[in-house]
Protein backbone atom coordinates (compact mmCIF):
# COMPACT_ATOMS: atom_id res chain seq x y z
CA UNK A 1 0.00 0.00 0.00
CA UNK A 2 1.74 3.34 -1.49
CA UNK A 3 0.11 5.43 1.96
CA UNK A 4 1.67 3.30 3.98
CA UNK A 5 4.90 3.44 2.53
CA UNK A 6 4.33 6.96 2.61
CA UNK A 7 4.09 7.06 6.23
CA UNK A 8 6.97 4.96 6.82
CA UNK A 9 9.51 7.75 4.52
CA UNK A 10 8.53 10.25 6.64
CA UNK A 11 8.72 8.24 9.94
CA UNK A 12 12.09 7.33 9.11
CA UNK A 13 12.97 10.65 8.04
CA UNK A 14 11.53 12.34 11.33
CA UNK A 15 15.43 10.44 12.73
CA UNK A 16 13.46 10.34 16.25
CA UNK A 17 15.74 9.27 19.09
CA UNK A 18 15.34 6.01 20.82
CA UNK A 19 13.46 4.72 18.49
CA UNK A 20 14.27 1.19 16.67
CA UNK A 21 12.43 0.19 13.16
CA UNK A 22 12.33 -2.90 12.17
CA UNK A 23 10.96 -3.77 8.52
CA UNK A 24 9.66 -7.42 7.29
CA UNK A 25 8.79 -6.85 3.79
CA UNK A 26 9.45 -9.21 0.44
CA UNK A 27 10.25 -6.48 -1.43
CA UNK A 28 13.13 -3.86 -0.95
CA UNK A 29 11.74 -0.09 0.26
CA UNK A 30 10.91 2.30 -2.05
CA UNK A 31 13.07 5.26 -0.13
CA UNK A 32 16.50 5.28 1.06
CA UNK A 33 18.14 5.02 4.90
CA UNK A 34 20.45 6.77 6.82
CA UNK A 35 23.95 5.06 7.00
CA UNK A 36 22.83 2.87 10.58
CA UNK A 37 20.53 0.98 8.24
CA UNK A 38 21.56 -3.34 9.03
CA UNK A 39 19.76 -5.21 6.01
CA UNK A 40 19.20 -8.62 6.71
CA UNK A 41 18.48 -11.20 3.58
CA UNK A 42 17.37 -15.20 3.65
CA UNK A 43 21.16 -15.42 2.86
CA UNK A 44 22.40 -14.38 5.87
CA UNK A 45 19.71 -16.40 7.70
CA UNK A 46 21.20 -19.62 5.94
CA UNK A 47 24.23 -21.39 6.95
CA UNK A 48 27.18 -20.75 4.19
CA UNK A 49 29.57 -24.30 3.11
CA UNK A 50 32.09 -23.17 5.41
CA UNK A 51 29.78 -23.17 8.41
CA UNK A 52 28.09 -26.21 7.96
CA UNK A 53 31.32 -27.44 7.72
CA UNK A 54 31.99 -26.43 11.14
CA UNK A 55 28.38 -27.55 11.82
CA UNK A 56 29.33 -31.21 11.27
CA UNK A 57 32.73 -30.71 12.81
CA UNK A 58 30.67 -30.47 16.04
CA UNK A 59 29.54 -34.02 16.51
CA UNK A 60 32.05 -37.33 16.06
CA UNK A 61 29.09 -39.28 13.86
CA UNK A 62 28.81 -36.30 11.23
CA UNK A 63 32.50 -35.31 11.08
CA UNK A 64 33.02 -37.74 8.71
CA UNK A 65 30.07 -36.46 6.01
CA UNK A 66 31.31 -34.31 2.96
CA UNK A 67 30.02 -30.71 4.17
CA UNK A 68 29.21 -29.91 0.17
CA UNK A 69 27.12 -32.54 0.27
CA UNK A 70 25.07 -31.60 3.11
CA UNK A 71 25.11 -28.01 1.96
CA UNK A 72 23.54 -29.12 -1.63
CA UNK A 73 20.71 -30.97 0.43
CA UNK A 74 19.99 -28.52 3.18
CA UNK A 75 20.63 -25.18 0.93
CA UNK A 76 22.52 -23.89 4.50
CA UNK A 77 18.56 -23.96 6.22
CA UNK A 78 19.34 -24.64 10.32
CA UNK A 79 16.15 -26.35 10.54
CA UNK A 80 17.12 -28.82 7.82
CA UNK A 81 20.51 -29.13 9.14
CA UNK A 82 19.71 -30.06 12.34
CA UNK A 83 16.73 -32.55 10.94
CA UNK A 84 19.84 -34.25 8.45
CA UNK A 85 22.38 -34.45 11.60
CA UNK A 86 19.69 -36.29 13.69
CA UNK A 87 19.58 -38.72 10.52
CA UNK A 88 22.95 -39.27 10.11
CA UNK A 89 23.59 -40.21 13.37
CA UNK A 90 21.43 -43.20 12.05
CA UNK A 91 21.63 -43.91 8.97
CA UNK A 92 25.35 -44.95 6.81
CA UNK A 93 25.05 -42.38 4.31
CA UNK A 94 23.30 -39.64 2.19
CA UNK A 95 21.74 -40.60 -1.14
CA UNK A 96 23.62 -39.69 -3.98
CA UNK A 97 21.64 -36.94 -5.87
CA UNK A 98 19.88 -34.07 -4.04
CA UNK A 99 15.97 -34.32 -3.22
CA UNK A 100 13.94 -31.62 -3.54
CA UNK A 101 14.12 -30.34 0.22
CA UNK A 102 10.45 -30.21 1.77
CA UNK A 103 9.85 -34.30 0.77
CA UNK A 104 13.23 -34.99 2.51
CA UNK A 105 12.12 -32.52 5.47
CA UNK A 106 9.12 -34.42 5.88
CA UNK A 107 10.34 -37.61 5.74
CA UNK A 108 13.28 -36.67 8.55
CA UNK A 109 10.26 -35.12 10.39
CA UNK A 110 8.52 -38.43 10.29
CA UNK A 111 11.36 -40.71 10.80
CA UNK A 112 13.01 -38.90 13.72
CA UNK A 113 9.93 -37.49 15.81
CA UNK A 114 6.45 -38.16 14.60
CA UNK A 115 7.27 -42.22 15.23
CA UNK A 116 7.93 -41.74 18.10
CA UNK A 117 4.69 -40.67 19.32
CA UNK A 118 1.76 -42.82 20.03
CA UNK A 119 -1.18 -43.05 17.91
CA UNK A 120 -3.12 -41.05 19.86
CA UNK A 121 -0.75 -38.76 20.34
CA UNK A 122 0.10 -38.52 16.54
CA UNK A 123 -3.40 -37.91 16.16
CA UNK A 124 -3.57 -35.03 18.48
CA UNK A 125 -0.89 -33.01 17.32
CA UNK A 126 -2.71 -33.43 13.68
CA UNK A 127 -5.65 -32.18 15.17
CA UNK A 128 -3.69 -29.08 16.95
CA UNK A 129 -2.48 -28.21 13.53
CA UNK A 130 -5.52 -27.10 12.53
CA UNK A 131 -6.23 -24.34 15.19
CA UNK A 132 -5.34 -20.93 14.35
CA UNK A 133 -3.72 -20.28 17.71
CA UNK A 134 -2.49 -22.31 20.41
CA UNK A 135 -2.80 -21.22 23.97
CA UNK A 136 -1.81 -23.34 26.99
CA UNK A 137 -5.02 -23.17 28.63
CA UNK A 138 -6.78 -24.32 25.39
CA UNK A 139 -4.10 -26.77 24.65
CA UNK A 140 -4.32 -28.45 28.53
CA UNK A 141 -8.15 -28.48 28.08
CA UNK A 142 -7.86 -30.24 24.71
CA UNK A 143 -4.99 -32.25 26.79
CA UNK A 144 -7.08 -33.34 29.14
CA UNK A 145 -10.06 -34.65 27.35
CA UNK A 146 -7.85 -37.00 25.16
CA UNK A 147 -5.92 -38.35 28.35
CA UNK A 148 -2.64 -36.58 27.11
CA UNK A 149 -0.21 -34.90 29.19
CA UNK A 150 0.20 -32.07 27.21
CA UNK A 151 3.46 -29.93 28.81
CA UNK A 152 5.69 -32.99 28.05
CA UNK A 153 4.31 -33.48 24.58
CA UNK A 154 4.66 -30.12 23.57
CA UNK A 155 7.80 -29.32 25.84
CA UNK A 156 9.92 -32.16 23.87
CA UNK A 157 8.81 -31.22 20.48
CA UNK A 158 11.85 -29.03 19.10
CA UNK A 159 9.37 -27.51 16.61
CA UNK A 160 7.54 -26.05 19.44
CA UNK A 161 8.24 -23.14 21.31
CA UNK A 162 6.29 -22.00 24.75
CA UNK A 163 6.16 -18.29 25.73
CA UNK A 164 6.06 -18.58 29.19
CA UNK A 165 5.37 -14.27 29.29
CA UNK A 166 2.21 -14.90 27.26
CA UNK A 167 1.44 -18.62 28.15
CA UNK A 168 1.21 -19.51 24.22
CA UNK A 169 2.91 -21.98 22.67
CA UNK A 170 3.87 -21.17 18.98
CA UNK A 171 4.63 -24.31 16.35
CA UNK A 172 7.35 -23.69 13.59
CA UNK A 173 5.14 -23.40 10.27
CA UNK A 174 7.32 -26.11 8.43
CA UNK A 175 5.66 -28.62 11.39
CA UNK A 176 2.66 -27.03 10.71
CA UNK A 177 2.80 -27.74 6.84
CA UNK A 178 4.01 -31.59 7.70
CA UNK A 179 0.50 -31.62 10.05
CA UNK A 180 -1.64 -30.48 6.74
CA UNK A 181 -0.01 -33.40 5.26
CA UNK A 182 -0.90 -35.81 7.91
CA UNK A 183 -4.63 -34.52 8.36
CA UNK A 184 -6.01 -37.43 6.75
CA UNK A 185 -5.14 -39.79 9.80
CA UNK A 186 -7.85 -37.72 11.97
CA UNK A 187 -11.68 -38.61 10.69
CA UNK A 188 -13.95 -34.92 9.77
CA UNK A 189 -15.93 -36.00 12.68
CA UNK A 190 -13.07 -35.98 15.37
CA UNK A 191 -11.59 -33.17 13.63
CA UNK A 192 -15.40 -31.08 13.75
CA UNK A 193 -15.36 -32.47 17.87
CA UNK A 194 -11.95 -31.09 18.44
CA UNK A 195 -12.64 -27.41 16.67
CA UNK A 196 -16.03 -27.29 18.83
CA UNK A 197 -14.46 -28.20 21.78
CA UNK A 198 -11.77 -25.45 21.15
CA UNK A 199 -14.82 -22.89 20.18
CA UNK A 200 -16.24 -23.22 23.29
CA UNK A 201 -13.27 -22.88 25.66
CA UNK A 202 -12.70 -19.68 23.57
CA UNK A 203 -16.05 -18.69 24.22
CA UNK A 204 -16.13 -19.26 27.82
CA UNK A 205 -12.41 -17.48 28.08
CA UNK A 206 -14.36 -14.24 26.32
CA UNK A 207 -12.67 -14.63 23.22
CA UNK A 208 -15.43 -14.34 20.79
CA UNK A 209 -14.10 -13.70 17.45
CA UNK A 210 -11.47 -16.83 18.19
CA UNK A 211 -14.83 -19.12 18.89
CA UNK A 212 -16.60 -17.65 15.31
CA UNK A 213 -13.21 -18.07 13.49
Amino acid sequence: DDSVKQFFKYFVSANLENICLIFLTRDMLSFSFDPDVYLLTTEDLRFTKEEVSVFLQESEETAKYDAAQLYAYTHGWPLALGLIRMYLRRAPKLQTETPDLQPLIFALIRQEIFLAYTKEEQTFFVLIGILNAFPKGLIDSLAAEWSIEASQLMNNNPFVLYDAVAHNYYLHQVFLDFLEEKRGIAPFAQQEAFLNHAALWCKEQGFDYDAIS
